[in-house]
């Protein structure tokens, strides 16, 4: 019985030696190079900053940080995080093959298990180990104030370790549950039973105890200190029990949807090496899986212009953004999470007034995660802007003009960005009451920074597709070839905005009124940035209109 299985492990063996010894192989020399790069970087940055914000918080701080309200914080986060992984997972998990061994592997007589177990455990150990990276950072800062004991900090870095699996787990289930028959209502119930993990223990506390996220954020802090030992304990057991289940479902994953996604990195990287980032993100959107209804006809049939033609947009973008739910319910999600950590940061801060230095060096890296939260998910609510180059040319079909087509698409991402804003507000409200800080004016600079968000979005949305041939020209600096930072800010300009824009709230030391003009000068700057790339003019009527007008004067 051990020799079939033997022999299959030693045809298995041979195929990835040889694999691994083909000529443009780099596997092996990437991945040394790789944990040279980190080691390099946790020497030189990350340590000397966690030891430098260790040395600048004080104990109130401190404190303050491993409180309740930091209790509640770290579970809805994780909670999130968890739920966010699995969508993703639904489109690409962490049983990843290259291509070659795809249709190698999958397509002959192979063990399934046996061929995706490895890989999988590499991807799920990796999201383990960034997991554990954080704690450690965030950890070893509270640690410098005395806060915390040593014995404190290792039992802590030892539940990030399950909390990562966990969150790999995540991963690997949303993955697995693609091939499920009704995937999609399922995934978003799952989704809705973590998201109400996460919200639950902000009314009812004694929730967090059923929450998956729950355990390690009772670890942070001191209180019940034994019996979050006694509940890690339960929730690593039953961590272990599932990870012993993995095999058994990787046996069932359907191989045509591995080398399917297989193809499709592939193809992404290949695209990312010639600069086409576009392209290569065009290929990980979902695609439409339902069809048309009836508010899409009524929105295709509807009136050109007044405010029913404005109407009609904004219900054909909802219907378009229905028929892919989990890309939806994806970006909505990561915009209602960024709003709450910048709500936060900004309830905690004020914009406007000086701030402490310990402080700062909490709330900035909060803030920058919140705003580029905000701002992947806004791609979600604004798939109309990525069509409208093609409905200028079509636009007189339909008898609009240009600045017509436009409008008719502001409506949705802007309707979307309030309900995020309404949401995140109202969550970071219920936790400010655990912090016992409370701003009436954060959701009006909340509701702000999503605008410039939404108009960097539209700045970016309209540019070309290809990058420009001169942003690969060498710039020889004595710092070094800068040419690097021209493609980087091509690739993420309205990222660069969107953070620019969240630093000068949190940082500048200026009146509310100075403030609110520099975001309203930012704001219009992008809009008039993206309206110029579409080469159109906003005072032209729409063509169809002027040749009607000439018929009749004839």
């Amino acid at each position: 019985m051990n020799g079939p299985a033997r022999t299959e492990s030693d045809r298995l063996r041979t195929v990835r030696h040889i694999y691994s010894r083909r000529q443009e192989a780099t596997e092996a020399t990437g991945r040394w190079f790789l944990l040279y790069v980190i080691a390099l970087l946790l020497g030189i940055y990350v340590v000397p900053t966690a030891y430098l914000i260790g040395t600048s918080l004080d104990a109130a701080t401190a404190t303050a940080l491993t409180g309740d309200g930091a209790l509640m914080v770290i579970n809805a986060v994780l909670c999130l995080l968890s739920a966010l992984g699995f969508l993703l997972g639904t489109g690409q998990g962490p049983a990843y093959l290259t291509p070659f061994l795809a249709h190698t592997l999958l397509s002959g007589d192979f063990e399934r298990r046996r061929v995706l177990l490895r890989p999988t455990l590499g991807m799920m150990t990796s999201v383990a180990a960034a997991v554990v990276g954080a704690t450690a950072i965030a950890g070893f800062s509270v640690l410098q104030t005395g806060v915390w004991g040593p014995g404190h900090f290792w039992l802590l870095l030892s539940g990030s370790l399950f909390t990562g699996f966990h969150c790999g787990l995540f991963w690997f289930l949303g993955q697995r549950w693609a091939a499920a028959p009704r995937r999609t209502v399922a995934a978003l119930l799952v989704f809705l039973m973590l998201t109400i993990c996460a919200a639950a223990p902000l009314a009812v506390p004694t929730a967090i105890w059923f929450s998956p996220g729950g355990w390690f954020a009772l670890l942070w802090t001191e209180q019940a200190l034994g019996a979050a030992l006694a509940v890690s304990g339960a929730v690593a057991v039953v961590g272990v029990a599932l990870m012993m289940l993995i095999p058994s479902a990787l046996g069932g994953m359907p191989a045509r949807t591995l080398i399917a996604q297989s193809r499709r990195t592939a193809h992404a990287r290949l695209y990312s090496s010639t600069g086409s980032f576009d392209d290569a993100a065009e290929l990980f959107r979902d695609r439409p899986r339902h069809r048309g209804h009836a508010l899409m006809r009524w929105a295709v049939r509807g009136p050109a212009t007044g405010l029913r033609g404005a109407f009609s947009g904004f219900v054909a973008d909802l219907a378009a953004a229905t028929r892919t739910p989990r890309r939806l319910v994806l970006g909505f999600s990561s915009m209602v999470l960024g709003v709450l950590l910048v709500s936060l940061c900004l309830g905690a801060a004020g914009p406007g007034s000086a701030q402490e230095e310990d402080l700062l060096l909490i709330l900035v890296p909060a803030t920058l995660l919140g705003t580029a939260l905000l701002h992947l998910g806004s791609g979600a609510v604004a798939d109309g802007w990525r069509s409208l180059k093609d409905e200028f040319d079509a636009a007189p079909l339909f008898g609009w003009a240009a600045r017509q087509a436009t409008l008719r698409r502001l409506a949705w991402p802007c309707a979307a960005g309030l309900v995020a804003v309404g949401l995140g507000h109202l969550a970071a409200q219920t936790a400010s009451w655990w912090f016992g800080k409370h701003s009436g004016t954060t959701i009006g600079w909340s509701a702000v920074l999503a605008g410039i968000v939404l108009s960097a979005r539209f700045m970016q949305t309209m540019r070309d597709r290809q990058m420009p041939l001169d942003s690969l020209v060498p710039i020889p600096t004595p710092f070094g070839d800068l040419s690097g930072l021209k493609v980087l800010f091509w690739v993420a300009e309205g990222l660069v905005v969107s953070l620019t824009a969240a630093l000068g709230m949190l940082l500048l030391p200026w009146a509310w009124w100075a403030l609110l003009l520099t975001s309203a000068a930012c704001l219009a700057v992008a809009v008039a940035t993206g309206w110029s790339r579409t080469g159109q003019a906003w005072s032209t009527g729409a063509p169809r209109s002027r040749f009607m007008e000439h018929e009749d004067s004839r």
